[in-house]
């Protein structure tokens, strides 16, 4: 049985899960919501660590709502995944969709095969262009949770990053860098401009000089000195915060724990993470939240819909042969009309597509100083480097490269922009003790 009276949201960190949850309502009928954490450390196991989690899960829901399957909303660390803002031309909205998926074919062609991705959408007043802010998590981290929840007990219904919790709770009117201190001398910093978040890159403190040059490579696209330095209390992120006041790069620095965000007042639980977990149920309200899990329930709406269909049909075929029988000729002469004129209306649909987008894949052949400017590129790849795969397309280079170190790839990066090359961007990051593997793009 699902209670879906008595949901629950939850935030899976690397070193502790939080639950905010509504608990029962009290004699003037109020509700009234509960707060607690658990700690927990994600290791390197793949079965202990799933079975240490299932515990603290299946353990909370036991003793807050019994046996009962509980609707849940989840909210992860951002590791591993790709947000990114995109510019179209204004289009109706008919086209949109369509639009977007050539767009992320043709410019992302790791996104489909490897990361489930949803997409928010806002136009512009003179409906000149469409401003598409993109998100994706990948497709394992997706079905871990999954398998983890539904061992637990509980009725998965969204998952999205913490950062868009966190700027929810940020002022509209403010650009606010939030540090994260992670595992093995790692940190996050997100960079949020009026609540939406701009930048995320992670950093190694024990190559101290790379992590400045990171920071000021992100740091160019703003106006600074920022507004507010904002940390999770973390050694590493007290270090980068007083390098960034000292530098003049930000006006203040504050802890999270004394951060008083727009939703505090209307809580009954204190704690930055909490604050978070709000943030996250005002988003699902609002229907605000990017929801990596809905492409999971797809085939489940099918089926269920396809049921439904059956059902309807089965019971039109009933009435039809005890009720309509006499009229059945003129009903399929109907038919059949109706049946010509989707085929019709699905050919002016997909000869208004091909029109729009003619002019855009005109663009992808490449010229010969195009490819001069890729071998260019090609020959910054040093010993060391070991180039796996390569993609070019509409001014972009993606190279996919196996090195032993940053340096190699922080070398590679400053080349490239020397050489012409703008807006390096990680689109994926893997670190084991063999080698280092990445995805660079970068465009002319």
């Amino acid at each position: 049985m699902v209670t879906k009276s008595r949901q629950c949201w939850i935030y899976i960190s690397e070193i502790e899960v939080w639950f905010l949850y509504k608990s029962k309502k009290s004699w003037n009928s109020k509700v009234r919501f509960g707060y607690e954490g658990v700690s927990y450390k994600a290791g390197e196991s793949g079965a202990e660590d799933k079975a240490d989690l299932i515990g603290i899960l299946r353990s909370f829901r036991e003793k807050n709502f019994g046996k009962n399957r509980v609707p849940v909303y989840l909210i992860i660390p951002f590791q591993n995944g790709l947000f990114r803002e995109v510019k179209l031309p204004w289009m109706n909205k008919r086209k949109r969709e369509a639009a977007i998926r050539y767009y992320i074919r043709n410019e992302i062609p790791v996104l489909p095969d490897e990361f489930f991705y949803d997409y928010s959408l806002t136009e512009d007043i003179i409906k000149e262009f469409l401003h598409i802010r993109l998100t994706a998590a990948r497709k394992d981290t997706i079905s871990f949770y999954d398998q983890v929840l539904q061992q637990a007990g509980y009725c998965l219904q969204g998952i999205e990053y913490s950062l868009s919790a966190i700027g929810e709770m940020m002022d509209s009117d403010k650009t606010v860098i939030f540090l994260q201190g992670l595992k093995k001398d790692r940190l996050q910093f997100i960079i949020y401009k009026d609540g939406v978040p701009q930048t995320v890159r992670e950093i190694e403190l024990n190559q101290f000089d790379q992590a400045k040059y990171h920071i000021y490579l992100a740091l160019k696209e703003f106006e600074v000195p920022l507004d507010l330095v904002l940390s999770d209390q973390s050694d590493a992120a007290e270090i980068i915060s007083g390098l960034l006041v000292n530098s003049g790069f930000a006006k203040e620095h504050q802890n999270v724990l004394n951060f008083s965000p727009k939703y505090f007042n209307e809580t009954d639980h204190q704690g930055f993470f909490g604050q978070v977990l709000w943030g996250e149920r005002q988003r699902t309200i609002k229907r605000k939240n990017y929801n990596f899990y809905k492409i999971l329930l797809r085939p489940i709406k099918v089926k269920i819909a396809a049921c439904f269909t059956a059902g309807i049909l089965g019971i039109l075929m009933f009435f039809g042969g005890v009720v309509w029988y006499p009229a059945y000729q003129n009903y399929s002469q109907v038919g059949d009309a109706v049946q010509n004129l989707q085929k019709e209306l699905q050919h002016v649909e997909n000869n208004g597509d091909g029109l729009a987008w003619d002019g855009w894949k005109k663009e992808q052949e490449l010229s010969s100083a195009n490819l001069e400017k890729v071998r260019h590129a090609l020959s910054f790849i040093g010993s060391g480097m070991n180039l796996t795969r390569m993609n070019y397309k509409q001014n972009t280079l993606f190279l996919w490269i196996d090195c032993r170190d940053n340096a190699s790839v922080t070398s590679l990066i400053v080349n490239l922009t020397a050489a012409g090359w703008k807006e390096p961007l990680l689109l994926e990051y893997k670190y084991t003790t063999e080698k280092t593997s990445v995805c660079l793009s970068v465009r002319r």
